[in-house]
């Protein structure tokens, strides 16, 4: 059985920026039980009022099940709230999900939080799709 690292271990932190933006950091592997915390972490930014979310992935060193539909659930309940949602990746796994799936064409995918939260104050993380 393969020994944890330490840089493996999960965890999520959210801080607001203004009025309007939360930024998500995840950090370590993240599956189908991690993702629903991420989810319920995003849906409390909503809850307190916040539309744009900015999703740091850029310290999450393992990509498992849920992970995908997970961002494409935390999308879908934005937009219908009149929100968005942009990604921070910079390297692998997290520029492996996005590349072998569809998230680039329905999220904007950042390498930088400064530049995705250029993207949701512009509105062009928004998909009118």
């Amino acid at each position: 059985m393969e020994a944890t690292q330490a840089t493996d271990v999960f965890s999520v932190d959210s801080d607001d920026l203004g009025q309007t933006v939360s930024l998500v950091v995840v950090r370590g592997s993240v599956s189908l039980a991690e993702t629903r915390a991420l989810e319920g972490a995003v849906l409390e930014s909503v809850l307190r009022g916040r539309r744009a979310v900015i999703l740091d992935l850029r310290r999450v060193t393992r990509v498992g099940a849920g992970l995908l539909g997970g961002i494409l659930r935390m999308r879908r309940g934005l937009t219908c709230v009149d929100g968005q949602i942009a990604l921070v990746a910079d390297g692998p796994p997290i520029d492996e999900l996005v590349e072998a799936s569809v998230l680039r064409a329905l999220v904007s995918v950042a390498t930088t939080p400064e530049e995705a939260l250029a993207c949701v104050a512009d509105g062009s993380a928004r998909w009118n799709g």
